[in-house]
């Protein structure tokens, strides 16, 4: 399987092969994530892949945000800012507290 080659090569031959990493699923490089981070491994090159892959989602959450900071208020770009934000959050990339703070302007009564 894919995961445990990129694994092996990354833990024992301590190298990073982009063409597997390309190969793996969302939920797959999340999982690697998680456990590089578990265990310690250090991989700055899976590390800077992954980080591009969550910057796409950071980039596109800026582009909605400006867009409804100038007068779009569709309710499918909030609806897309929320899922972002969910992704985001599952990602580790921000506090829970900055989370709640979201889902609140969102959704007061939630």
């Amino acid at each position: 399987h894919v995961f445990v080659e990129l694994w092996r090569i990354i833990e024992d031959d301590r190298s990073f092969d982009k063409t597997l990493f390309n190969q793996l699923s969302e939920s797959e490089r999340d999982l690697m994530a998680y456990a590089i981070k578990k265990c310690k491994v250090d991989s700055r090159e899976f590390e800077r892949t992954y980080n591009l892959t969550i910057s796409r989602h950071v980039d596109r959450l800026n582009m909605i945000q400006s867009a409804i900071t100038i007068g779009n208020d569709a309710p499918a770009l909030r609806a897309e800012m929320k899922e972002i934000l969910d992704k985001l959050y599952q990602k580790g990339v921000f506090s829970h507290q900055f989370y709640a703070s979201f889902k609140n302007y969102f959704d007061p009564n939630a």
